[in-house]
């Protein structure tokens, strides 16, 4: 309690005004909660898509706002960690006539926030858009692992073992001859995700692939899985067998 006293003093604190909930759907699963401040709003969701990745959305009060991005930090308070992302607000997306703002962690930071969230966590802050906010969330153990379980039922469902899933590769636009919507994410803003599924065999190489969530343009989806075939690698592994990993790609 004694930390969030002397964050109020330079951001602003909110206060639970919600349970925590979870939902899953097509290809990943939101974590959600509603904070209040007097009469200000924050309207916190995370989604932890099936790749392991995350991304953040932050509603607060009415605006007119035009887009504007730049550098972002989320961070579980007392102990950390914080993290460095971008962030991508405007009054125009996400909830509408509210400023927003969206902020994208990789599988690797993800994992690192995850884990953190299971110890003495009190609140999260979030530092984007000129904005220093501090979420009073309490412990978050529950609430990530339960979210951490949705994508696992997720995995499942689509016939993976969820502790088995490699960590996806490091996405090159060249690999992809500079096809855009095949290229990794640089906006948080673009609407549609693919996911396709590698096989990978023992020595790290993929050997099949497969898209779960598609595109409308086949011959795209060819494309992308070739690509993904020819150019991904991974860490041998000490057995023999076949491993997955789930690749999600940006469409357009």
């Amino acid at each position: 309690m004694l930390t969030l006293m002397m964050l109020a003093a330079t951001s602003v604190l909110y206060a639970p005004a919600s349970k925590w909930t979870v939902a899953g759907h097509e290809a990943g699963c939101t974590l959600s909660r509603t904070f209040s401040q007097h009469d200000r709003v924050a309207d916190l969701s995370l989604t932890l898509d099936a790749s392991g990745a995350a991304k953040f959305d932050i509603a607060l009060e009415p605006s007119h706002a035009g887009l504007k991005s730049g550098q972002a930090h989320v961070g579980l308070l007392p102990a950390g960690p914080t993290l460095d992302t971008k962030y991508f607000g405007s009054g125009s997306f996400t909830v509408a006539g509210r400023l927003s703002f969206v902020m994208r962690l990789d599988a690797a930071d993800m994992a690192q926030l995850s884990g953190a969230a299971a110890g003495p966590v009190n609140a999260m802050r979030i530092d984007a858009m000129e904005r220093n906010i501090v979420l009073s969330t309490g412990s978050t153990r529950a609430a990530f692992a339960t979210l951490n379980t949705c994508r696992a039922l997720l995995l499942k469902s689509w016939g993976l073992d969820p502790i088995a899933v490699l960590p996806p590769p490091r996405l090159e636009r060249a690999w992809f001859k500079g096809d855009a919507p095949f290229g990794p994410a640089d906006s948080a803003l673009i609407p549609n995700e693919l996911f396709a599924v590698l096989s990978v065999s023992s020595d790290g190489r993929p050997v099949k692939c497969r898209f779960i969530v598609a595109s409308r343009n086949p011959r795209s989806d060819v494309a992308a899985c070739d690509a993904l075939v020819a150019h991904a690698r991974f860490a041998p592994a000490a057995a023999a067998g076949e491993r997955s990993s789930v690749v999600k790609l940006a469409g357009l």
